[in-house]
């Protein structure tokens, strides 16, 4: 008798579980995939493992409610299979099948999707001079030159690894800090920089200089 009960019991909560998981997994998708962003090069890999545990989830999920006496659930909508009626309904099927087909497809083509954006940005390809002046900030290479006032700058926003200079609300420039010789050296830029800046993840005082700074993108 115990081991019936506890598996109507395991086979009751899985099929209740099973039309509310895809909401869920929608929900956690959406921040996997917002912390997936920071690192393009795995991205594949922080989607793809966590989507395939989660098919797994609903297969053992659908095992589970199978285990449920057939008599206690609700004909409803069911579709019938080799005797059984639910958990194998149409709406389970639907939001588990679109769920599953929104995540994978989304790790499997993310990595390609970023490796095409990136071919079709050629000017990111080539080495690039930055010069930070007082009045003004330069960024230019063999083929191009930008320029911008610093008055017409919208902000400048400080990452861990690179310093994104908007022209616009949409529109940015990316100066690697890998590209500065020296904290010192990036705190001169900051003193030209002035209060477009945005609070700085890793501060450093800032000492006003006149000499403008070249930086080797």
């Amino acid at each position: 008798m115990a081991p019936q009960l506890l598996r109507q019991l395991l086979g009751a909560f899985s099929a209740a579980c099973l039309p509310i998981a895809p909401w869920v997994g929608l929900i956690v998708f959406s921040l996997l995939y917002s912390v997936a962003k920071r690192n393009p090069k795995r991205i594949g890999w922080t989607l793809g493992l966590p989507g395939l545990a989660f098919a797994m989830l609903g297969v053992l999920m659908f095992l589970l409610a199978s285990l449920y006496e057939p008599a206690h659930f609700p004909a409803g909508n069911a579709v019938r299979f080799t005797g059984g009626t639910a958990p194998y309904t149409v709406g389970n099927f639907t939001g588990w099948g679109v769920f599953l087909f929104l995540w994978l497809f989304t790790a499997a083509t993310a990595p390609s999707a970023l490796r095409k954006m990136w071919n079709q940005q050629a000017n990111l390809h080539r080495p690039t001079t930055v010069q930070f002046r007082r009045e003004s900030f330069i960024q230019y290479d063999d083929l191009s030159r930008v320029s911008h006032l610093w008055s017409g700058i919208f902000k400048v926003v400080d990452k861990p690894s690179m310093l994104l200079i908007y022209a616009n609300e949409l529109m940015f420039h990316i100066i690697p800090k890998r590209a500065f010789a020296d904290p010192a050296e990036l705190d001169r830029c900051w003193a030209f920089i002035g209060d477009k800046g945005e609070a700085r993840s890793q501060g450093f005082q800032v000492f006003a200089v006149n000499p403008p700074v070249v930086a080797k993108a």
